[in-house]
Formats: C-alpha cells, sequence, structure tokens
C-alpha cells in the first residue's frame, strides 16, 4: 500500500501534461511508469495532478470546498442554483448536490488546470477527479445533472463535454426532462433569462462597435465578439437558415440577447437536435 501511495504521489507531482500510465505484465503484476512496454497486456492513462486534496464541503453540483478553504469552481459545467438569499431553489439542483456530496464528501480529489488559475470570485477553476482517475464534471454531465458550460479559454474539455451533455440529452436523462431545459423554438415558445438552447432562423445582422448582432425570432439577437468573427462561420452563408444556439440569454430592454464566446456554442445548422 505504501509503494503504490509513493508511486501514485510521485506521479502526481510530475509537470502538468506529463502522461503516466499503469498496466498489467504477463503474470499479471502490476507496473507504474511513464513509458509502458509496447506488449502490456492492459494500459491505462493516469490523469497528471496538482496535488490530492480532501474536499470538507460541498456547496452545490459545481462548487466545493478544500479542507485547506480554497473553494473550488468546476471548469465546463454548470448546475442548477440552490436556494440562496431570495433566490428560490432552480429545477435539479438537490439531485446535483446531493449526487456530489455523496461522491466527494471527506474524500480525496485531484486538480487538474485549464488557461485560468482562478475566477471573479477566487475561486480555483479547475478538472476534479476522484482518486479512481474518474473526471467529477464529466460524470454529472453524463447523468444529467449538469449542462456543458463553455467558458473561454477554458475549453480544454468542451469537445468531450458537450458530446457527453447531447448523451445524456438524448436519453432524457436529471434535468434534460424538465421543461426548463427543454430547447426552445423561436417565435413560438417562452422565452426566459438564464442559460439556454434555442433555434431560429438566421434574419440578418448589424455591426456594432465590439459585436456583430446576430438577429433572430421573437426580439432575440446573438451577440458575437467582432474579434473573433474568423472563429465563426460566415455569416452571410447563414441567412435564411435556422440556427440552434446555447448560452446565457439575457433580457435587453423590449428585447433579448445571447451572447456568443466560441464556435461551440453554435451547436447546429438547420440540424434539429434533440
Amino acid at each position: 500500500m505504501l509503494r503504490h501511495l509513493t508511486l501514485i504521489l510521485l506521479l502526481c507531482s510530475s509537470p502538468a501534461g506529463a502522461e503516466a500510465y499503469r498496466w498489467l505484465d504477463a503474470s499479471g503484476n502490476t507496473h507504474y511508469g511513464d513509458h509502458p512496454p509496447e506488449d502490456a497486456r492492459q494500459l491505462r492513462n493516469i490523469p497528471v495532478y496538482e496535488g490530492l486534496y480532501t474536499v470538507k464541503r460541498v456547496f452545490d453540483g459545481d462548487t466545493v470546498q478544500l479542507e485547506d478553504g480554497r473553494r473550488l469552481r468546476l471548469i465546463g459545467i454548470n448546475t442548477p442554483e440552490r436556494a440562496h438569499g431570495r433566490a428560490p431553489v432552480e429545477a435539479g439542483a438537490e439531485a446535483a448536490y446531493n449526487w456530489l456530496h455523496q461522491r466527494l464528501q471527506g474524500q480525496r480529489v485531484g486538480l487538474q488546470f485549464d488557461r485560468e488559475r482562478s475566477d471573479r470570485y477566487g475561486r480555483w477553476l479547475v478538472y476534479l477527479h476522484d482518486e479512481r482517475g474518474a473526471d467529477i464534471g464529466l460524470a454529472l454531465l453524463r447523468a444529467g445533472l449538469a449542462h456543458a458550460n463553455i467558458h473561454p479559454p477554458n475549453t480544454a474539455r468542451s469537445n468531450r463535454y458537450l458530446a457527453a451533455e447531447a448523451e445524456a440529452r438524448a436519453a432524457g436523462r436529471g434535468i434534460w426532462s424538465l421543461p426548463s431545459y427543454a430547447l426552445v423554438e423561436l417565435p413560438r415558445d417562452h422565452l426566459h433569462s438564464g442559460f439556454i438552447r434555442l433555434r431560429g432562423v438566421l434574419l440578418g445582422w448589424r455591426d456594432g462597435r465590439k459585436y456583430r448582432y446576430l438577429q433572430l425570432p421573437a426580439g432575440v439577437e446573438a451577440a458575437l465578439p467582432r474579434s473573433q468573427l474568423t472563429a465563426f462561420p460566415d455569416m452571410a452563408s447563414l441567412k435564411g437558415q435556422s440556427l440552434t444556439l446555447r448560452g446565457w440569454l439575457k433580457r435587453r430592454g423590449e428585447g433579448w440577447r445571447l451572447y456568443l464566446n466560441d464556435p461551440l456554442q453554435l451547436e447546429a445548422l438547420d440540424n434539429p437536435s434533440p
């Protein structure tokens, strides 16, 4: 046991991004190292962490606190909000909290980072893994307890997370069985502030100083940063097409605005999504 713990700690202290492996030899003995033999009978990649820490408290489905006092916000996912202040509990919040509490409370976790280390609230932005190496954010998405949250520049796992969300959505798991998470069809469906997936025909666009505003039915505008337009499809070729978009919708005067910071928020073109 001590030998295995020492090996794991050595692997976890390796530079971020290094590869560590575990494999079985022909006799069934377990080995660890960074250069597995070609004839290894079983091979598994072990995530390399910034350290292993114990979870002291789970706040909700995407935020925890370590024993050393640091608060961690999971990168790439968002779960419904629990009740706080005057804000009521959102549908699905307690299910996500209960799942994460049962999985992580008092347990050790490994941390991995993306481009940014912290957010404006001072929370560490991390991908969390349990001691078996399982990606906690990915597990929440597959269970339908969270939706993928694309927030540049921390997008290393966005494609993987979106695929896991799509799988849960197609199966109608968790939040994807709730009316508040159904795909909104413009202009006939009711709009609401917060995270939304919506589909509507691109009517045109207008250019502002910082954004290009895509005009959709029901007074909805999707704002694309002009500095990143080359990353998005050519809008001229999309006029008149039905677009499926995702992100955070906000009320703007008599209309609505959805900010698109990454091309992955443009989910589909003339392609109905579940």
